[in-house]
């Protein structure tokens, strides 16, 4: 079985997980426990993806320590711009359901939002680009990229897998994983 099979079984155990009904039988708050389950999953499944990823890129034991060191300064970093993200993300669609109503946005409103997207976008390619001078002080710069383009595939998946997206290619439209930095759905802001 080879590693994409592998990393897209376990991330399709992690949605699957009946927590709900093993909660029930435990006479516990279902909800509670299946975040709880659900949770402990995707720690399992990220474990695994960074144990194949690590040994592809042939890392000793001490340049592991320093990249999982890394990867968890920055995946914190990235939750944190992820939230703000949603934030705005959210405000814009306002905008598009207001005007779809007849409501007139004001200048000010709008320039406002121009601006959150502006410092968002900032702010991103400067957590990039310290993430990826962090990396490099421990990676080649052929390996960093591979880690990159790793991530970005692996969690694609995770992210149609929790949507409920359907059946998970894990490849672009023409073959082959995204290249770094590459989001799919394209570019950002809705319009």
């Amino acid at each position: 079985m080879n590693k994409r099979r592998i990393i897209t079984a376990l991330a399709a155990v992690l949605v699957a997980v009946p927590g709900p009904l093993l909660a029930q039988r435990r006479g516990r708050n279902p909800l509670r426990t299946q975040a709880r389950v659900r949770i402990e999953m995707e720690q399992r499944v990220r474990a695994t993806f960074e144990r194949r990823l690590f040994a592809d890129l042939a890392l000793t034991n001490g340049e592991r320590a320093s990249v999982q060191g890394v990867m968890a300064t920055f995946r914190q970093q990235r939750v944190d711009f992820a939230r703000r993200e949603l934030v705005t993300r959210e405000r814009v669609q306002n905008f598009r359901a207001r005007r779809a109503d007849g409501e007139e946005i004001p200048e000010a409103e709008a320039r406002e939002a121009l601006e959150a997207i502006t410092q968002l976008r900032q702010e991103e390619a400067q957590l990039f680009r310290d993430e990826k001078d962090a990396l490099l002080q421990t990676l080649r710069p052929d390996q960093v990229l591979r880690l990159f383009q790793a991530r970005d595939v692996f969690a694609d998946r995770i992210r149609r897998l929790r949507r409920g997206g359907g059946r998970d290619r894990g490849m672009m439209p023409g073959g082959g994983s995204p290249p770094s930095g590459f989001r799919r759905g394209g570019n950002w802001p809705p319009g």
